[in-house]
């Protein structure tokens, strides 16, 4: 079966007073005109976080659901590794479409930074590609989730909490450790390197078991998602060429700067194509959609 929706995460920029297509789109963007575009509003979203949201869940659970979570655990984590180049006085975030990850990275970094979270009652797993930070003791701390530093700067400020600057402080020292003691083999392989975890998407509830099959070439929506029968392909920008399909579904959706739009065929010819948000639903209605759609 075809995929029917096709969903893209960051494709979508501020530009002017209005908003622009991601560079990698371009090349679509005619095709694009020519469909009828209804808007939403929408918090800035990756792959897994949007696959969470069509499950009516967190990141971290459908991650539990895949992973070998150790006894004693009471809170999860999302842990996302990253590269950041250094500016004047800020770290700007490589894009996590433009990062490139694998599940033997993830089996090093787990064996790398165990020896220092072990000390503070914590450890990382991983399913897959992807990982999480296990607490014996749940932290209370609000960070912002991945996707809405992905592209952007790293924020130099506690997240909110009164365990946020414990949080902060815990991801500086995996910063200075990881300084000290780089991949050799991604550098061996032409990869950037892996500066640092931030951590978000915390989470106390149950497991969750992935039902929705999707296909991706998103490394950490892989480790958890069935990609045969894919009803639905979810990708970052950078990576929609690998997916891209000849002939276009009939829903697409493209989110990026606080927006989502949802493009779908239309025969009446439309005036020129500008990307300013109008007439703008909410989040949640636009989830709902998808749900009923891809259900």
């Amino acid at each position: 079966m075809k995929p029917s929706v096709l969903l893209i995460s960051q494709a979508l920029f501020e530009y002017q007073d209005g908003l622009q297509l991601h560079p990698d789109l371009v090349s679509w963007q005619a095709r694009f005109a020519r469909m009828r575009r209804h808007w939403f509003h929408c918090t800035p979203l990756s792959p897994l976080s949007c696959y969470a949201r069509l499950h009516g869940c967190t990141s971290a659970q459908l991650l539990a659901a895949a992973a070998d979570i150790p006894p004693g655990t009471q809170q999860l984590w999302v842990a996302s590794p990253y590269f950041a180049a250094l500016g004047r006085d800020t770290l700007t975030v490589m894009p996590e479409g433009a990062f490139s990850w694998s599940a033997d990275d993830a089996r090093w970094l787990c064996a790398r930074l165990n020896p220092l979270l072990q000390e503070d009652g914590m450890q990382l797993c991983h399913a897959g590609a992807a990982l999480l930070l296990c607490c014996r003791t749940a932290l209370d701390a609000a960070p912002v989730d991945f996707a809405s530093l992905s592209g952007g700067l790293l924020p130099n400020r506690h997240p909110a909490g009164a365990d946020g600057g414990r949080m902060m402080r815990l991801m500086s020292e995996i910063q200075m450790l990881l300084h000290q003691q780089p991949a050799e083999h991604r550098r061996l392989r032409g990869e950037a390197d892996v500066h640092g975890l931030w951590f978000w998407g915390g989470s106390e509830g149950e497991p969750v078991m992935p039902r929705l099959p999707v296909a991706t070439r998103n490394p950490f929506l892989a480790s958890v998602a069935e990609a045969r029968d894919a009803v639905c392909t979810i990708c970052e920008a950078e990576r929609v060429a690998e997916l891209m399909p000849r002939v276009l579904p009939k829903h697409i959706v493209l989110t990026g700067a606080g927006y989502a739009v949802w493009l779908t065929p239309t025969l009446l010819p439309l005036r020129r194509a500008t990307w300013q948000p109008k007439s703008c639903r909410s989040e949640a209605e636009l989830f709902a959609r998808l749900q009923r759609l891809l259900s």
